[in-house]
């Protein structure tokens, strides 16, 4: 009867389970217990000059971007699809909803209301983490604002580290989940076309983050403008920005290049491809 009952477990939670390892697991417990330390030291912080009341917002994060880094040596029969699903949207889930508990419950003791009462009035009725609301409605914006983040991250490094690591380690593996060509006479060029398009990915979602960012935040009017201020970011961390949006510009071109010779090498499967068992 026991040996039935375990040979009916979801196939859902067989892959959650395959794909999650200690280290993951110890880690969520080092992330959540360093948030809800952020969150008791967030109460005194009105001014937000220490970063630490935002560590159950970040605590999510943490897992994605280790479980989306740690698949790219870690076996697994599932499709790279399905894994990045389960390492990007599933393992932070539980760190979240901890992260979103521990803000509601230790922001909404009567405690805690006073001592975040009292740091605000010091500072001109400001409070930095804590002045919109804390409680249950602090916990409804952590578990939201901290998995969506932590969502965005894990896709972020796995299509900027852990893809084209992949394809690099295990190129085999990489062109079943892919649909390409297996046989010997292509598998060759496969593989390195299948390096470049990965390499083409990474670098085109690198570029889109880093003109993102210094974009809004660069010195320069222009090119040669923020190219002079990249420059001074040996002596002057204030022109990183500068040197962020001119390494995206350039990685633009480098991700077309790579594209394009990507498509010049690979075969797609006849057949429709292997599929990953």
């Amino acid at each position: 009867m026991s040996s039935e009952a375990g040979s009916t477990r979801s196939p859902f939670w067989t892959l959650v389970r395959a794909e999650t390892s200690i280290v993951t697991v110890v880690l969520g417990i080092v992330a959540i217990t360093a948030a809800t330390f952020g969150t008791i030291d967030s109460l005194t912080d009105a001014g937000g000059d220490r970063v630490t009341g935002s560590f159950a917002i970040v605590a999510p994060s943490v897992i994605a971007a280790w479980a989306c880094v740690e698949a790219a040596w870690r076996p697994s029969p599932h499709a790279l699809h399905i894994r990045l699903l389960v390492r990007c949207l599933v393992l932070p889930l539980p760190v979240a909803v901890a992260s979103a508990v521990e803000t509601a419950v230790v922001t909404g003791l009567p405690t805690a209301q006073r001592i975040i009462d009292e740091a605000a009035a010091a500072h001109n009725d400001f409070h930095y983490y804590w002045g919109d609301g804390s409680g249950a409605l602090a916990g409804v914006w952590t578990l939201f604002g901290g998995y969506g983040v932590g969502a965005f991250i894990g896709l972020m490094t796995f299509l900027i580290i852990t893809f084209p690591l992949v394809a690099i380690l295990h190129a085999r593996y990489t062109m079943r989940s892919t649909d390409l060509d297996l046989g010997e006479e292509h598998a060759q060029g496969n593989r390195a076309g299948l390096i470049r398009t990965t390499l083409g990915l990474s670098a085109s979602t690198l570029a889109i983050v880093l003109i993102i960012y210094g974009v809004n935040e660069k010195h320069g009017d222009g090119f040669g403008e923020s190219l002079l201020n990249a420059f001074r970011v040996l002596s002057d961390v204030d022109y990183l920005a500068d040197l962020a949006w001119i390494i995206g510009i350039v990685l633009i071109p480098i991700a077309v290049v790579l594209f394009v010779w990507a498509m010049t090498s690979t075969v797609r499967n006849p057949d429709g491809g292997e599929g990953v068992s």
